[in-house]
């Protein structure tokens, strides 16, 4: 083997000797890299191939319609806010205009039901509210919500008043609730009351 020297002039082409070996190894070694890579590689991008797929799948199936859900539950309950805060007073009114009755005339001068007038209506008074800011004041439920719709003032002090200030007077209203079913029992309708009695 000759030695191999930067200033002999076959430095650049070495003897086939000396190189041969070094290049036939090297060349084995990186064909066996070569050859391993292209037998793992195909394998190993498939598997990643479909690791990926089984995400998408995954992101599709459980996170798409999760977040179309949600959307839709954001979109409802926006809805029904701004159909409660629109809708709520005019029906609330609607229901106490349509369903809330009156005591009747014939009992305008029972003992009981005269304590309780409404300074509005000049009636005896059959759902009873009262001035949060002034509860010695008591109103008609109906006649003081019609009485706000156009005054903003309470009808006995002349002071700022909204709806929100009037309160349920509970303890009256069960008063009036057992006093009229005492007269209705003792008065019943015109009709019950000319009814033949049955003999026997």
């Amino acid at each position: 083997m000759h030695p191999v020297n930067w200033r002999d002039p076959n430095f650049a082409a070495p003897p086939p000797e000396y190189v041969a070996p070094f290049y036939s190894r090297e060349a084995e070694l990186h064909h066996s890299i070569n050859s391993i890579g292209e037998v793992q590689n195909p394998g190993n991008s498939s598997w990643v191939e479909i690791a990926d797929l089984i995400k998408e799948v995954i992101l599709i199936v459980f996170a798409l319609p999760i977040g179309i859900i949600y959307i839709i539950f954001l979109g409802l309950s926006v809805l029904f806010e701004f159909i409660y805060n629109t809708l709520s007073e005019p029906l609330g009114s609607l229901w106490d205009w349509l369903f809330v009755d009156e005591i009747p005339e014939s009992f305008h001068n029972d003992p009981t039901l005269s304590q309780h007038v409404c300074p509005i209506t000049l009636n005896p008074i059959r759902y009873p509210v009262r001035d949060r800011n002034h509860p010695e004041h008591v109103y008609e439920k109906r006649a003081i919500l019609q009485w706000l719709e156009n005054n903003r003032r309470s009808p006995l002090t002349r002071e700022p008043m909204t709806p929100n200030d009037l309160v349920p007077h509970v303890e009256l209203q069960n008063q009036i609730e057992a006093r009229l079913a005492v007269l209705r029992r003792n008065n019943p309708p015109a009709s019950q009351a000319q009814q033949p009695i049955p003999r026997e």
